[in-house]
């Protein structure tokens, strides 16, 4: 099976499924043996990323809209214009050409022709796209491929400059952060590896932590337990958290109340003493297996992964010295790495600063007199981050705010017990920290 077919299946899957980007695409590419994996990917990842500017260009240059397409058929149009705007090693002859045979591979042979008419349509009209009848908040949704009523949440959330900021973060390549498990490696050992497969590695700011451009997933130094994948922002998050309860007296005890696949239990875990207990709580069996096996493979023996319901009332947790709260939230801040998510319609994430609110409320009871609660978040809508603390703090007098550390204020430019970690300013991708103390 060619590359293309692959990534046509890939992307109706998606559109019908709902399934997750990077398990659909990279289980097709390894059933049907795809060799140039890489155009593949970028193809597959750039239809997702621009799919409100292809849709607009197929409405520019055909009789019928979108909607009123099938699926197949407007998948098709969607590569085929993509490649033409965006892929300049595709020769156009070879986009509209590939277009047309995919339609009769599929059974859509009836829709052969109006497939290569309309991309040559497109190319004879110089490949561009005109806007000009557009409103500013119709063309920056078209420009950037993000839904009009996300672009107002940022803008009435941030303003228009920093809505931008967020906006051209959204469409940049992202890159990849290495944590160094300081258990079995060094960061110079792993960049040395990274730099004789001849890729580039460069060292983070925020320690143990290296940013590259390629997959390292397969080799054996991941296998053997000598890094793992973490973003940045995420880094950081368990940094603050370990910052708390480092010196404590006693034995320390955490709670990571949604935690698979395990990325923060992991970095906490390697600030803490060998003696300190770290619980990992999950909803699912599977995901529970999957932060067990990542504790095994890095070699860490202080976290104990098992199921739990984040917002329901377990009697047999108490006094923990913190608990972290990294609570399902919509993800509009890593929408570069999982670019379906910007297409989230309003109604379907109105819901969940009251799922966020239960699971706060609930994990507050677990936390000991003096000990700090972390609330957390991949997105950048005010309303699932400050909205919730806000008036989590107005209904829990028993809690305070809580000053985060000055460094990682010092990066982000904030301050206070509240932080919104913007996405690309240290190769990080967007993320809300919030922290309080009982008292």
């Amino acid at each position: 099976m060619t590359a293309r077919k692959t990534v046509f299946e890939a992307l109706v899957a998606l559109e019908r499924d709902g399934a997750y980007s990077n398990i659909i695409i990279g289980r097709l590419m390894n059933k049907h043996n795809i060799t140039d994996k890489a155009f593949a990917s970028a193809l597959f990842y750039g239809v997702l990323e621009r799919m409100l500017t292809l849709d607009y260009a197929v409405t520019k240059y055909s009789d019928i809209n979108p909607s009123k397409l099938s699926v197949e058929v407007l998948t098709i149009l969607r590569m085929g214009i993509y490649q033409l705007l965006y892929m300049d090693g595709t020769p156009d002859y070879a986009a509209v050409n590939e277009c047309v045979v995919l339609c009769r591979t599929i059974g859509k042979k009836s829709a052969s022709g109006y497939v290569n008419a309309l991309l040559r349509s497109f190319i004879r009209a110089g490949k561009t796209i005109d806007t000009a009848e557009l409103s500013e908040t119709e063309r920056l949704s078209v420009e950037y491929s993000v839904p009009e009523w996300l672009l107002l949440s940022f803008k009435e959330d941030y303003g228009s400059m920093v809505m931008q900021k967020i906006l051209d973060a959204a469409i940049s390549v992202p890159r990849t952060a290495l944590r160094i498990n300081i258990l079995k490696s060094d960061i110079d050992s792993i960049k040395d590896m990274i730099v004789k497969s001849g890729q580039t590695a460069e060292e983070s700011a925020i320690g143990n932590c290296l940013i590259t451009t390629g997959n390292f997933t397969d080799s054996k130094e991941f296998y053997d337990g000598c890094f793992y994948v973490q973003d940045v922002s995420s880094q950081l998050a368990a940094a603050v958290c370990a910052e708390y309860v480092t010196g404590m007296d006693g034995r320390v005890t955490v709670y990571d109340m949604c935690a698979a696949p395990g990325g923060k239990s992991f970095t906490i875990a390697q600030y803490l003493d060998k003696d300190d207990r770290i619980y990992s709580f999950d909803l699912y069996g599977h995901r529970i297996k999957l932060i067990q096996e990542g504790a095994d493979r890095l070699g860490i023996q202080n976290i104990t992964a098992q199921i739990g319901n984040a917002a329901k009332p377990n009697p047999d947790l108490s006094g923990a010295d913190l608990v972290l709260c990294d609570v399902p939230c919509s993800g509009f801040g890593v929408i570069r790495r999982k670019p379906e998510i910007k297409y989230k319609s309003r109604e379907s994430v109105s819901g969940l600063p009251s799922v966020q609110r239960d699971i706060l409320t609930n994990s507050a009871g677990y936390v000991k007199q003096g000990g700090v609660l972390i609330y957390s978040t991949c997105t950048l809508i005010k309303n699932e981050n400050e909205g919730v603390v806000d008036w989590f703090l107005a209904n829990n007098a028993d809690f305070c705010p809580l000053d985060l550390p000055q460094k990682i204020q010092g990066i982000f430019g904030g301050g206070g017990h509240t932080l919104t970690m913007m996405p690309d300013t240290i190769h990080n991708d967007g993320f809300f920290l919030a922290a309080m103390r009982k008292i």
